[in-house]
């Protein structure tokens, strides 16, 4: 025979989980310039396709309102305006670089002038934590570029950014 059930234990959060996950997905259709060389400036977006539990605070913080593991992917559009060089790009989480996310890229002026840097972060995130990506060049006549459309084909942005909550912790 089976005893007497005991009491039920307390319920947790419930999770975002399934269909209805956090996520967020923005773009700049702006140039973005460095003033000085060797100084970190954040890339900025400045239209939302769609977010859900996800903002961008500043142009730049994407902030999270409830904990858990996220994939941030991003492109953005390099282009010289004279002369190539070495454009640094890496995340940096509540106001602190992160630790071995950085990486470099070389714009040629020449033979192209033109690059794409694009790839994904993943990192666990409480509610009220920001993070932002982050670039410097060693010359200011490296930019960010929005590019108009050329049919038939839309706009280039020069930033795009998409998050997605991978797991709820």
């Amino acid at each position: 025979s089976t005893g007497a059930t005991g009491p039920q234990g307390a319920t947790g959060l419930t999770g975002a989980g399934g269909a209805s996950g956090f996520y967020g997905s923005y773009f700049s259709n702006v140039d973005q310039t460095a003033a000085a060389i060797n100084t970190a400036y954040a890339m900025t977006v400045n239209n939302v396709i769609g977010q859900n539990g996800i903002s961008v605070v500043n142009g730049s913080q994407i902030t999270f309102t409830s904990p858990g593991t996220y994939d941030i992917q991003f492109s953005a559009r390099f282009r010289s305006n004279g002369g190539g060089n070495t454009v640094q790009i890496w995340f940096r989480k509540n106001g602190t670089d992160v630790p071995d996310s950085a990486t470099r890229i070389f714009v040629n002026a020449i033979s192209t002038p033109y690059v794409v840097a694009a790839w994904d972060f993943m990192d666990n995130f409480v509610a009220g934590d920001n993070c932002q990506i982050m670039w410097s060049t060693e010359n200011t006549n490296i930019v960010i570029d929005n590019l108009t459309a050329v049919a038939p084909a839309p706009n280039v942005p020069s930033v795009i950014i998409t998050v997605m909550q991978v797991m709820y912790n």
